[in-house]
């Protein structure tokens, strides 16, 4: 449900639901409309990082989703777990505290 404060030359709606009433000029939406002062939550995109494997050269991604940490290596896919993973969320927990 939109609201909104239109202010023409010489009037001023507020308008709710397509329904148009002539307020004073200079009205604020607050004045009628209830409005949430609580701004939106951030939006957590995932931070991808490179670690190297153990074989030089070769280098997996581990994804970290707002703490939840994941890694492309065939042992994290078979176990749920792997060094790449915990090397990242050891850094994390190294930033944290």
């Amino acid at each position: 449900m939109m609201a909104a404060i239109v202010n023409l030359v010489d009037k001023c709606y507020f308008v709710k639901d397509g329904k148009w009433m002539e307020v004073p000029i200079g009205s604020k939406l607050s004045d009628y409309a209830k409005v949430d002062p609580k701004p939106a939550s951030p939006i957590h995109l995932p931070i991808e990082h490179l670690v190297e494997s153990s074989k030089p050269g070769k280098f997996y991604t581990v994804t970290n989703n707002n703490g939840s940490v994941s890694c492309e290596c065939r042992g994290y896919m078979y176990r749920g777990k792997c060094k790449h993973a915990d090397s990242i969320r050891a850094s994390i927990k190294q930033r944290v505290l």
